[in-house]
């Protein structure tokens, strides 16, 4: 017997149980993760629970900036505003992170109902500038830094280039708006993203800074009057915190976020500092290239061995609690939308009608699966059409998802075929002993002398149906091929008590 036979035969098994090891220990992984992290937000939030009202809730930006930390951002804001809060401070220590995710926490910012102030504790590099300039009012501990914001493209090995004159022009807007319409600097926030811009500073009594074009009018006017150059050309902006209060950009420098709350008038009892919840670690988890590569993977991979038995089995319930778990983390992050969910559905419904109910593969399987397709691209990636660097990012991760996906499936599936019949796992989760009829065993029915019967097929054979067989009904199917109702066909094989048929062509009149 050879191995595409053993497959057959064992194949409502064999492919279940190969799928099962892999996909429960990805599930008993999530629920070890989902418990630990449970544990820790139950404590955290009953802390917070206990204190609200005139008081300052604590949002720490202390990693790197991804849409996790933005959809973070927005829950704590929710949550200072709906326990009555009187501020929110943001104690800052980020070295960075995507351009993306940090305009998302500027503008969430920015709609905050409450007055938001951030405090520099170490460092407000990047993307943690723009965060700082969209508050009301910056302070930073002594010693800290902040600037140093051009953006940079990454490439899928970790390596970094510049990015093009549109893209800089882009980001040096975002940020001289921002510093505009919250108090600060514009010249200074410029200078941090863009090293062509000169900035100097006049620290006679009232600060004022001044542009390259503006010191030969200010002199002009202003005789006598020292002109400090704060940025020159080429030279990146990043000012320690006796600089940037020195400039007027740091109103102080506090020595803990304590300190900054005796000096806003606040208690520092009523401190209470958010943390992430089960969920939020949940989601950045899920959202891992290498674990939403791994889920997608094992998903696919249920549902299509599903496909090919009847019935609804583990595997295919495996495989959809992953597809479900890889929408739903990137729902949760921004990434996916229902729209992305509902298509990836329909892909797999157009698929299933087409290996079920259409003869052949045409119209229906090719647009089955590129809905699929377009399901995944859509959840891995933020902007379908990438217009900036930071979008294309975003999409070399998705073709790295597309490339785990593919080599995952076609490698799983060579294995299963090729070496799964003659490895020692088959024989450890596939029964292969025979019940022999010289040992006393025997069996309900011999079909195998139905072979060459001819019969009439009573229904439709997609592959599977009903035909009349030496004047008796049976449950018959196809090797593949699509028969019609009423058509002649033939028994042309029997594997157990299944019985294989195929449309028996008309024979040729001799003339």
């Amino acid at each position: 017997m050879g191995p595409k036979r053993i497959l057959k035969r064992t194949a409502g098994i064999s492919f279940s149980r190969l799928v099962f090891p892999f996909t429960l220990l990805t599930i008993t992984i999530l629920f070890n993760f989902l418990c630990q992290s449970l544990a820790q937000s139950s404590v955290s939030q009953t802390t917070a629970g206990s204190v609200s009202g005139p008081g300052a809730f604590i949002i720490p930006i202390d990693e790197t900036i991804d849409l996790g930390l933005a959809y973070f951002v927005k829950r704590s804001l929710d949550e200072a505003k709906d326990k009555g809060f009187e501020a929110v401070i943001l104690e800052v220590d980020t070295l960075g992170g995507r351009v993306d995710a940090a305009l998302d926490i500027r503008d969430a910012l920015e709609d905050s109902a409450l007055p938001v102030v951030s405090y520099v504790n170490k460092r407000a590099i990047s993307a943690g500038a723009l965060i700082c300039l969209a508050t009301g009012r910056i302070t930073m501990a002594p010693g800290s830094t902040i600037g140093a914001a051009t953006p940079v493209s990454i490439d899928p090995l970790g390596g970094s280039g510049e990015l093009s004159e549109k893209e800089v022009s882009y980001v040096r807007g975002e940020f001289r708006a921002t510093a505009e319409r919250n108090g600060h600097s514009p010249l200074l926030a410029e200078a941090m993203v863009d090293a062509d811009t000169e900035v100097y500073a006049v620290l006679d009594g009232d600060v004022t800074i001044l542009s390259s074009g503006e010191v030969e009018e200010f002199r002009s006017r202003h005789e006598g009057i020292k002109i400090e150059e704060i940025s020159p050309t080429s030279k990146l902006l990043t000012m320690t915190a006796a600089e940037a209060e020195r400039l007027g950009f740091a109103d102080s420098t506090p020595e803990s976020v304590e300190a900054l709350m005796e000096q806003m008038g606040l208690d520092p009892a009523q401190k209470v500092v958010s943390t992430s919840t089960w969920s939020e670690k949940l989601v950045r988890f899920l959202t891992h290239p290498v674990v939403s590569g791994l889920l997608l993977t094992l998903g696919v991979l249920g549902i299509f061995f599903e496909l090919q038995m009847p019935g609804w089995g583990v595997s295919g319930t495996l495989g959809a609690v992953l597809l479900l778990l890889f929408f739903g983390g990137h729902y949760l992050a921004g990434l996916a939308d229902v729209l992305d969910m509902l298509l990836f559905v329909v892909g797999l419904g157009l698929l299933a009608l087409e290996l079920f109910v259409i003869p052949g593969f045409g119209a229906a399987g090719i647009s089955g699966i590129l809905c699929i397709f377009l399901s995944v691209y859509l959840a891995l990636v933020r902007n379908p059409i990438p217009q900036f660097s930071w979008d294309f990012q975003r999409l070399n991760s998705a073709l790295i998802v597309f490339v785990f996906l593919m080599v995952g499936v076609i490698g799983g599936t060579v294995i299963l075929w090729k070496m799964f019949p003659h490895s020692r796992l088959k024989r450890l989760i596939v029964l292969t002993a025979s019940e022999e009829p010289t040992l006393g065993f025997t069996t309900g029915e011999n079909l195998e002398a139905m072979i060459g019967e001819n019969g009439i097929s009573l229904t439709h054979l997609r592959p599977a149906g009903k035909a009349l067989i030496a004047g008796q009904p049976f449950e018959v199917q196809t090797l593949g091929e699509y028969v019609e109702k009423d058509r002649h066909v033939q028994v042309v094989k029997v594997m157990g008590n299944k019985i294989f048929v195929a449309e028996k062509q008309p024979e040729k009149e001799s003339a």
